[in-house]
């Protein structure tokens, strides 16, 4: 694997929490990506974050209520992760 499959805009790794890819034997290139029920989830996770009446722990609560059994510390994470912002970043 080389820096320009990631420059390209392609994501060559195993799909973060809340996504699944569809043609994970594939060439990056090749990759689909959807959002499952996770990422659903995941994204009222987000939105709860940004409207600031929720705390962290009580977002843990709500995602584990949901099914998504969450650390605080990977929730922390998964918010200061760029590739839910939309950006490509690894360690190439």
């Amino acid at each position: 694997m080389t820096p320009e499959v990631m420059l390209k805009g392609y994501w060559p790794y195993m799909a973060p929490i809340g996504y699944e890819n569809l043609m994970p034997k594939h060439r990056a290139c090749n990759h689909k990506y959807v959002i499952t029920e996770e990422g659903k989830l995941i994204k009222k996770a987000f939105q709860w974050k940004v409207e600031g009446r929720v705390t962290n722990q009580e977002i843990i609560r709500k995602l584990a209520l949901r099914g998504i059994k969450l650390s605080d510390k990977s929730f922390r994470w998964m918010l200061s992760n760029v590739f839910y912002a939309g950006y490509v970043r690894g360690g190439l």
